[in-house]
């Protein structure tokens, strides 16, 4: 199920059909379509063809390959984050089915967090909380393996 927020190949092909009736204005579009007539407006500039017509099966096929967004996840892809937290749920780390939130042990994340959720978004050396996270808990690794030897 694709979010509401974007064009349905249904609302394209009105689009089509209506922008090649004479006379029909793209305020008449959108407000048939119950969008703002900017939306209307980007659709065709984006995906209308170099001799200007417009074909919704093609403008969506376009959208949908725009829209998808290839990303490895965070523990996918740094192995010390997943064996730390790996570790951590195996000494119990991770809260029981049924456990009341005073029962709770703090953990070493939890101060971590809030003060990233307390931090502004517009400093200029703003991390988000998993690489935040990752430099906390490679910092932390490397101090355990000094301490080791």
């Amino acid at each position: 199920m694709v979010s509401p927020r974007f064009l349905s190949l249904a609302e394209r092909v009105v689009i089509a059909d209506r922008v090649r009736e004479p006379g029909v204005s793209l305020r008449a579009i959108a407000a048939e379509l119950g969008r703002p007539v900017s939306t209307i407006t980007r659709e065709l500039a984006r995906n209308q063809h170099p001799d200007c017509t417009y074909q919704p099966h093609t403008a969506h096929e376009r959208a949908t390959a725009r829209r998808a967004r290839p990303k490895v996840g965070k523990l996918a892809a740094d192995p010390v984050l997943r064996r730390s937290c790996r570790m951590g749920w195996m000494s119990g780390g991770a809260p029981q089915p049924h456990t009341r939130p005073d029962q709770l042990r703090p953990r070493m994340a939890t101060p971590m967090v809030a003060e990233l959720n307390d931090r502004s978004r517009m400093t200029l050396d703003w991390d988000s909380p998993a690489e935040r996270m990752t430099q906390s808990l490679n910092t932390h690794n490397q101090q355990q393996c000094c301490n080791d030897r």
